[in-house]
């Protein structure tokens, strides 16, 4: 995007000029840009439940077809037996890929050691296999890493079926993470042997290495918005992104129960400090003169707050109740999706008409696309003095790039906005 820099202040300039005209022109009122969001969960897809074959000539019990495919990842784990609650069965092929109905549970085994049991939905990592036990979580990552059979998990984990019949129940997932981690750990070292990988058993740092690594490239693959922000629970639009270069944002708006407006923001430096059993421990680490968003940035995560990507859910738990974001999908050459200057996002369009725009102010409101017009509608708010702002409405016209790479929209005003994704 850097051949957009000579529209970025143009676009500042207007987008700062409307959210401010939203905001009454009170210079009192705090700037707004990033802050976290929080959704309520999104329940599996509607989708129904295959009764399977009819019984054969023989009286062979039917078999049942599952609806729905998940993926059990660390890096995507093949080789892996699941069975549901439902009756549907199978082993994960190279994608890591299982299926099931929804409402199922699934279990999953390697030989005659049963990794765990979880409610089946689009993806499974070992966070929930471990079941809040972080002893159970670094031996699950050791265990999986080390039947890899090329010993590079970066590339996917394949499991050889010679490896995993030769697990037996013996393994315990709880046992000391150092002894489990080391060649004193004979069982492993047996089913390695048995499938051929040649690789020594993975040490607890190379494992947690790896499972960091990927944990961070689900977090900045996508944006993630909801409706919901904070932990109260607010009526509003938020979002919460990261940049693979460790930068990340979480803007908002929204209204305190009372009616009166919020805009809050913060943006800034993260990094990760490890993990437990309920996700990574991700910390805000600029300085405390940048701008926070109490309603739910980074600043607001308490100690024991931990993140992870399950799907398209990315969950904000570790204690209390969970905060849940969905991530936000574009539209292929479509208008819907996330727009963005020089790789920082800006302009988000929703499918139900809904839109968040993040300038030097964060505004909310709605759009409605005619053709090539595009409407766009700025919510008006309330502020703790008991001023009103109006609405404000903009009258457009806009171009999608047949890559769907680029937006163009020619505004009411002079100028032309140029968007890219």
């Amino acid at each position: 995007m850097s051949s957009l820099k000579k529209y970025a202040p143009l676009l500042v300039a207007l987008l700062a000029a409307l959210l401010l005209s939203a905001c009454g022109g009170d210079d009192d009122a705090p700037a707004a840009a990033g802050t976290a969001v929080v959704l309520p969960g999104v329940p599996p897809p509607d989708m129904p439940v295959l009764p399977g074959e009819p019984a054969g000539p023989g009286g062979e019990p039917p078999v049942v077809v599952g609806s729905a495919t998940g993926i059990l990842t660390d890096s995507p784990i093949g080789g892996v037996k699941f069975s549901t609650s439902s009756g549907v069965t199978g082993t994960t092929d190279a994608e890591g890929a299982f299926k099931y109905n929804p409402g199922d549970t699934v279990t999953f085994t390697l030989g005659a050691l049963t990794l765990g049991t979880v409610t089946a939905t689009s993806a499974v990592t070992p966070f929930e296999l471990a079941e809040g036990s972080d002893v159970k979580l670094q031996n699950l990552l050791v265990l999986l890493q080390s039947l890899d059979n090329d010993g590079d998990a970066e590339n996917g984990i394949a499991i050889p079926a010679a490896a995993a019949s030769a697990l037996t129940s013996s393994i315990d997932l709880q046992a000391v993470t150092a002894t489990f981690a080391s060649s004193a750990n004979t069982a492993l070292q047996q089913a390695m042997t048995a499938g051929g990988i040649a690789t020594p058993i993975k040490t607890t740092a190379q494992a947690n290495t790896h499972f960091i690594n990927q944990g961070l490239a689900q977090l900045t693959r996508y944006l993630w918005v909801s409706r919901r922000v904070g932990e109260a629970g607010l009526p509003g639009m938020a979002l919460l992104y990261f940049t693979a270069g460790g930068d990340y944002g979480s803007p908002a708006d929204g209204a305190y129960p009372n009616g009166d407006w919020f805009a809050e923001k913060e943006s800034g430096n993260y990094v990760v400090n490890g993990f437990s059993a309920y996700g990574f421990d991700v910390r805000r680490v600029t300085s405390a003169a940048t701008p926070v968003n109490p309603v739910g940035g980074l600043s607001a995560l308490p100690a024991c707050g931990r993140l992870h990507v399950r799907g398209e859910v990315l969950v904000v738990g570790g204690c209390g109740e969970p905060r849940l974001y969905v991530r936000m999908d574009n539209e292929p050459a479509g208008l819907v999706g996330a727009w963005g200057i020089d790789g920082m996002p800006y302009l988000m369009l929703f499918a139900d008409g809904k839109l968040f725009a993040i300038g030097q102010n964060v505004g909310s409101g709605s759009y409605v696309r005619s053709g090539s017009a595009l409407t766009m509608t700025f919510d008006g708010h309330r502020f703790p003095d008991g001023s009103i702002s109006q609405p404000i409405i903009l009258v457009d016209t806009y171009e999608v790039s047949a890559d769907g790479a680029v937006l163009n929209i020619t505004p009411d005003f002079p100028g032309l906005t140029r968007l890219s994704r």
